[in-house]
């Protein structure tokens, strides 16, 4: 038990992640059902009257009623699963396992005020310094990754032992690639945490490696990394650029929240694009919409920009330095972290 032997942290930004997609994943679980739902229908019975009397129409009839019953009870019972995923508040089985395992002794943070945090990530990703500068181009900065470095390097200073970081990000700013395989994590990575450590070593695997060294049953083994396999695999879709209005199809990367900043091959311009549902929706950079942002400075520091759709949302209620909320984006319905900083308040 690696909980119970004080050896299992995990970077406070992953929960906040994971408190914020948390939401959007239950949603998608209750739209897949809602629209399975809507899909189960009862097969109609052709009025065919040459037909009437023989032997197959009885038998048609017949199987007709038995499936009129079948799809009932398939419909009730996707009722009852659609009344269970609505009914989870803080208690559905994923959050109910986590909270077993992650308590306020294993979560870890950075050191550092989030004003400073802001600004180291801003000169790191000026300066191309892994992590996180791979997400720059994002409305947030991409800060997600630099903060979770940052309390790796934290716990490293506090604890003086080597470290193992558990992660399925294979982007290039931490891992040094080649043919588009992962080697070995960045020797930037490796020295700035020896450094921070006092000598000791950094190293990333998959969850699937973990429980490979553990000696986890080599079934369970096989199911977690193809399910790695299968997150890392891009998702693809049409988009029509809102400069040229021209299509073409781009390769989302990014998990959760789905979202990327592709280039238009016809006009060669950056833009914002977003799955949220079955909708794709793309926005030209800094675009806002019919939204009016007041030139106040007090106004200006009451609104935060959606990191996944890029749409500034007021916000709900006045927030103090420092202050942390989670509020729903007007635009794509996402749940954003909201962090009071002195710049302003920041979607992490």
């Amino acid at each position: 038990d690696l909980t119970g032997k004080g050896r299992l942290f995990i970077p406070s930004q992953v929960m906040r992640e994971f408190a914020v997609n948390r939401a959007n994943k239950v949603g998608e679980i209750f739209d897949s059902l809602k629209k399975l739902e809507s899909r189960l229908q009862i097969p109609e019975q052709p009025t065919i009257p040459i037909l009437d009397g023989l032997e197959e129409s009885a038998a048609m009839i017949a199987r007709r009623r038995e499936a009129e019953v079948a799809v009932k009870e398939y419909k009730g019972a996707v009722r009852e699963a659609l009344k269970t995923v609505q009914s989870w508040s803080a208690d559905d089985p994923t959050f109910t396992m986590y909270r077993g395992v992650f308590n306020k002794e294993v979560v870890v943070s950075a050191s550092e005020e989030i004003d400073d945090l802001v600004r180291m990530a801003e000169e790191r990703y000026r300066l191309k310094l892994p992590p996180g500068y791979k997400d720059s181009g994002k409305v947030d900065g991409g800060i997600g990754d630099f903060l979770i470095w940052k309390a790796i390097l934290s716990l490293g200073a506090s604890r003086k032992k080597s470290l193992l970081f558990i992660s399925g990000d294979d982007k290039a700013d931490w891992w040094h690639r080649s043919n588009d395989i992962p080697l070995f994590p960045r020797v930037e990575l490796i020295d700035e945490y020896r450094r921070a450590s006092g000598g000791k070593a950094f190293r990333i695997a998959s969850l699937s490696r973990l429980l490979e060294l553990h000696d986890v049953k080599a079934d369970i083994v096989e199911a977690i990394r193809a399910q790695e396999a299968e997150d890392r695999r891009p998702i693809r879709r049409v988009l029509e650029c809102p400069y040229s209005s021209n299509e073409f199809t781009y390769a989302f990367r990014d998990v959760q929240p789905i979202t990327g900043m592709p280039v238009c091959p016809f006009c060669n311009r950056h833009f914002h694009a977003h799955i949220h549902g079955d909708e794709v929706v793309c926005r030209a950079r800094n675009q806002k919409k019919s939204f009016d942002i007041n030139a106040d400075m007090h106004e200006a520091r009451q609104l935060v920009v959606c990191s996944s759709c890029g749409f500034p949302n007021r916000i709900i209620g006045k927030m103090a330095h420092g202050d942390m909320k989670i509020q729903m984006c007007d635009e794509c319905d996402r749940q954003m972290m909201c962090v009071s900083t002195d710049s302003g308040i920041v979607d992490m």
